[in-house]
């Protein structure tokens, strides 16, 4: 598989998603390895409104699809 990964992240009002995908040489295309969600903490109305709050819940999104693909970003 590849060694190259790139991370999504949609930080949504009520939830953060994340996802990584890698790129699959034999099908040549791109591949989902994993993807996580997590409650989103600290945005109202669509803007950060506690930093320390949306980080927990960013990291929590990403260690999530991270443990799904079995990879470290």
């Amino acid at each position: 598989m590849a060694k190259n990964f790139v991370l999504g992240i949609d930080i949504g009002s009520s939830v953060i998603q994340s996802v990584i995908v890698g790129w699959d040489k034999r099908a040549e295309n791109l591949k989902v390895l994993g993807a996580g969600s997590f409650p989103a903490a600290g945005v109202r109305r669509g803007k950060i409104i506690e930093l320390e709050e949306t980080s927990k819940s960013l990291k929590a999104s990403v260690a999530m699809a991270e443990k799904k693909a079995g990879v470290r970003v």
